[in-house]
């Protein structure tokens, strides 16, 4: 049997949501924001896979063995520094091999992204500015500080979702942040470039890397720059939808193959074992990166059931068992 630590990070606001509780310890299930369950599909009569709550709550002393693997399944280095900390401390004690380690997943803030990627001719990284505004004239102060031009995108650390973030195209408009509170929480302030296609449809992709290999993973095509997973459907007509079904299947079969210098990059500079990238592309084909993020996966809501074939979700978990694989291996030969 392989033994599989998987470190759960709890969000500095110490709250999880309670799924369900019959009042039997063992029956209780809980979701955890921002992580993710990667090896879920690992046959469990070979691999045994133990989770283990992480983050600045304090508990019981506990005594903890060395496992065969850890995995790290806390991605949000914005919303979770507590559980990141903590993770890094438990694999500092115990020197097993580690999918994901926490110091790499700190890489993936959009600042951090931005100043160690910035210039580089294989892909674009919209220019990003964190902060603390405490009133407007310090979000103007900023634009002429840091020459943010407009449009940009204004949004708080660690929230997600299409109603967090607000564009700004003028000047005059900048009134309209009032509804986030300046009361000493970050912001980010980020770059818009406009992605339109020669057809002025908005396209994102994503991609997956896993242990180096780029994977496709969706494309969703919309007349909004806002895109969010049911965009989509909203924007287009149905004749224009059939159209789009065509070039997603497209995209599905001809990524797999395709080299993108820029993704090696970020597979290079970030030295996550698996990843997520949001993206659009240049003309030049240079990918204009959105978000880098370990908590992305094949099966979440973005795209209904049955958007992959049984054969496509076969090779994506087949290179996730090689990449764990590949890891134990290297356990083995170190020691």
């Amino acid at each position: 049997m392989i033994h599989i630590m998987q470190l759960v990070g709890i969000e500095d606001n110490d709250k999880i949501m309670l799924m369900y509780d019959s009042g039997s310890p063992q029956d209780i299930q809980y979701y955890v924001p921002n992580t993710i369950p990667l090896l879920h599909f690992l046959d469990p009569k070979r691999y045994e896979v133990r989770k283990l709550m992480v983050g600045g709550i304090k508990s019981d002393r506990v005594t903890l063995s060395k496992p065969d693997l850890i995995y790290n399944s806390t991605c949000d280095p914005d919303s979770s520094q507590k559980a990141l900390v903590a993770s890094e401390q438990i694999i500092s004690l115990l020197k097993a091999p580690v999918i994901n380690p926490p110091s790499a997943v700190q890489k993936t803030s959009r600042d951090y992204l931005y100043n160690m990627l910035k210039g580089r001719d294989d892909l674009i990284i919209p220019k990003t500015i964190r902060f603390r505004p405490l009133c407007l004239e310090d979000i103007r102060r900023m634009i002429d500080k840091e020459a943010i031009g407009f449009p940009f995108i204004f949004r708080p650390l660690g929230e997600h979702g299409e109603v967090s973030y607000k564009k700004i195209d003028t000047l005059d408009v900048l009134h309209e942040l009032e509804c986030f509170a300046f009361d000493g929480r970050e912001y980010y302030m980020t770059e818009f470039i406009d992605y339109r296609s020669p057809d002025k449809l908005y396209r994102k992709y994503r991609f997956f890397l896993i242990d180096g290999k780029v994977v496709p993973g969706h494309l969703i095509v919309s007349g909004n720059w806002n895109i969010h997973h049911d965009s989509q459907e909203k924007s287009l007509s149905i004749r224009k939808m059939d159209e789009i079904k065509s070039e997603e299947k497209a995209f599905l079969k001809n990524y797999r193959k395709k080299r993108i210098s820029g993704f090696e990059t970020l597979y290079e500079n970030i030295g996550l074992d698996y990843f997520g990238i949001d993206c659009a592309f240049d003309k030049k084909g240079r990918p204009i990166v959105f978000e880098i993020n370990s908590c992305m996966h094949h099966l979440s809501k973005e795209k209904e059931k049955g958007y992959y074939s049984s054969k496509q979700l076969s090779y994506i978990n087949g290179l996730i068992e090689q990449m764990v694989q590949k890891k134990l291996q290297k356990g083995r030969e170190n020691g």
